[in-house]
């Protein structure tokens, strides 16, 4: 997710927004910009099923926790995405969406990662409850930075980002799960 991030801060946008003539015209399906969009939506939506699918398993079978105390730890994770999306209602105002975007992916990139390697579960958990927080703005900041630059075709630029949602959702859990039985077999 870092990876687009970095390729949506050197991207080339055309600001010019097209006449009424031309509302609509598929020019949003086939702009570089809509899929870097869909691309980084695929990623954030399978990751964040893909954790939400297998957070209480990892911190029952590797932390050793009670199935309440790994259930509480999905609660705070699905609450950190949550309160963050509620916070950024007020904070998107004050803050870019570039540097919002780039800020949030930063913060999950760094929290997920930590979840995995603390020493102590219950650092585990604040560390995911912080990846929650990280990815709470992501999707929305997508969506309005596509309508944004595609004001001329809306639905056309959000049906290729919610596509691309879509199909991260369905390959990224499962790829987390085939990497997980392999690695178990080994």
């Amino acid at each position: 997710m870092a990876a687009v991030g970095v390729g949506w801060s050197r991207l080339q946008i055309d600001h010019v927004a097209a006449p009424a003539s031309v509302q609509g015209g598929g020019r949003a399906v086939r702009s570089r910009l809509g899929f870097l969009l869909a691309a980084m939506l695929g990623v954030y939506v399978g990751v964040e099923m893909g954790i939400g699918g297998w957070l209480t398993k990892y911190m029952v079978s590797e932390r050793n926790v009670t199935l309440t105390y790994a259930s509480n730890a999905l609660s705070l994770y699905w609450m950190g995405l949550a309160a963050g999306r509620l916070a950024l209602s007020t904070l998107s105002h004050r803050v870019g969406e570039t540097a919002l975007l780039l800020g949030l992916t930063l913060v999950s990139a760094l929290a997920l990662p930590a979840g995995l390697l603390a020493p102590a579960p219950w650092l585990a958990v604040l560390c995911f409850a912080l990846t929650g927080l990280g990815f709470s703005g992501i999707f929305p900041v997508v969506i309005a930075l596509g309508g944004r630059h595609h004001p001329h075709d809306i639905a056309g630029i959000t049906s290729v980002m919610i596509t691309g949602a879509g199909i991260g959702g369905i390959v990224v859990p499962w790829a987390m799960s085939a990497i997980a039985d392999a690695d178990r077999k080994s």
